[in-house]
């Protein structure tokens, strides 16, 4: 498969259109909430499909959740009577396998061969797959991972993309090791069609690190740990890789902003003694992205 990473750019003066396939949660400043201005600030304009509809993100006790699924196809239909077709989609979270299949079809309807795929294929995290995560919902995500341009998965996600125990690759940390066994990951990843493989918040002892895998090779960020796992943290960094990617960087450029990006806003979360759940405060950042 031809990677469309390196050749797929948008002029900064132009209005890109990105679709972004994720839920709507009222309360922990994550997927749609953090992706729209995100996108926008950087002068792309996005357009949403929600899979969901929550009262608050999964991570507090109580929480409300409306599969939207069920009102795509009349999405759809209105989408192509405009001849939509995007110049980028990012997929985040689904609600299962059945959504994720949809998910494939809508690429194919509304991307062309210069849409520029990112999928964050949300399954899991610090070693443990989230409740809605079956082996179906698994099998399909590596299915669009296969089609994407840019996959990027935290550690666990990794695992469960490529069959590894999350729980022990998490509980083992260890440089040389860990390294190699990311570099395989990513690599199968990629044989079977994934353009580049971004993989996110691998936490050690003092650090963070994303590991970048790209047909070029291998680059590593690494920024100070907090020790905290900060709600919307990954929607922020693939809708900032996904948008300076489109807008001409390259995907190590792209990461490296990203994480600045975020290590800035977490840092400034956690000094002031920020709830988890409800979010990094990256609001005040945004114009770091204009």
């Amino acid at each position: 498969m031809q990677n469309k990473v390196f050749k797929n750019k948008i002029s900064a003066k132009q209005s890109g259109r990105v679709a972004v396939v994720n839920d709507l949660s009222s309360f922990g400043k994550c997927s749609l909430t953090a992706s729209l201005p995100i996108f926008s600030c950087m002068g792309l304009q996005a357009c949403p499909l929600p899979t969901a509809v929550l009262s608050c993100q999964t991570g507090f006790e109580n929480f409300f959740q409306q599969d939207m699924t069920f009102v795509w196809e009349d999405f759809f239909r209105s989408w192509q009577k405009m001849g939509v077709v995007f110049d980028g989609i990012l997929s985040g979270y689904l609600t299962g396998s059945k959504q994720a299949e949809k998910v494939e079809d809508f690429f194919r309807r509304f991307g062309n061969d210069d849409t520029l795929f990112v999928v964050d294929p949300v399954l899991g995290d610090d070693g443990k797959p989230y409740p809605n995560t079956d082996e179906k919902l698994i099998a399909q995500m590596r299915r669009l991972v296969s089609m994407a341009d840019i996959c990027t998965p935290n550690l666990t996600e990794l695992c469960l993309l490529t069959g590894v125990n999350p729980h022990e690759a998490v509980e083992k940390t260890d440089g040389e090791d860990l390294s190699y066994r990311i570099k395989a990951a990513c690599a199968a990843l990629m044989a079977d069609g994934c353009g580049a493989v971004a993989v996110t918040g691998i936490r050690t002892e003092n650090s963070v690190k994303n590991f970048l895998m790209t047909s070029k090779g291998v680059t590593v960020t690494e920024s100070p740990s907090y020790h905290v796992n900060m709600s919307g943290a990954g929607d922020i960094f693939s809708s900032i890789l996904t948008a300076k990617v489109l807008l001409g960087e390259s995907p190590e450029s792209a990461v490296a902003a990203a994480d600045g990006f975020l290590t800035r806003a977490i840092s400034d979360t956690a000094k002031n003694n920020g709830d988890a759940k409800h979010g990094v405060n990256f609001e005040k950042y945004l114009k770091d992205l204009i």
